[in-house]
């Protein structure tokens, strides 16, 4: 995720509660490539500070999307950090109505999805799902057994 700082780009990175090797990592990658990158740990939208809502311009989450039972997404085990629930959306169905509020007027929102989370056809569309923003699935490959799809959000021009 990228803001403003002081008119050049600086990386904010909110990283789960379990996250402090993240955070450790994602700032010595900074480092060593002399970008300063901020992290906050929280809960998905909720790591992010008010003064940083409506002005992301890029947003990227890589969601828990495999589909399992909805028991495995609460476990403390290696398993919740793939494990989606229910068509692999039930964490990412929780994020998705904080994009728009997130993002800046031109900000962009990227996801890494399987086939079996876009649900065309249904009501939960994965490509529909944010009120105010258009999806398009933009890289498509196959990895190993899955098929993983890159998709892109911008605001709807109403928006």
């Amino acid at each position: 995720m990228t803001t403003p700082t002081g008119g050049a780009a600086g990386v904010t990175l909110p990283t789960p509660d379990y996250g402090h090797v993240t955070d450790e990592v994602a700032r010595e990658t900074g480092r060593r490539n002399q970008i300063d990158i901020e992290t906050y740990r929280g809960d998905l939208a909720a790591a992010f500070p008010p003064e940083l809502r409506g002005r992301l311009d890029v947003l990227l989450f890589n969601p828990p999307y495999v589909v399992t039972d909805t028991e495995e997404i609460s476990t403390t085990s290696l398993a919740a950090t793939w494990a989606g629930g229910a068509h692999g959306r039930e964490v990412l169905d929780r994020l998705l109505p904080e994009i728009p509020s997130l993002l800046s007027a031109r900000g962009r929102f990227y996801l890494i999805a399987l086939k079996e989370n876009l649900r065309p056809d249904t009501p939960d569309d994965l490509l529909a799902a944010i009120p105010g923003m258009r999806g398009a699935i933009v890289v498509s490959r196959k990895c190993g057994r899955e098929r993983l799809n890159v998709v892109c959000y911008t605001r709807t021009p109403s928006s």
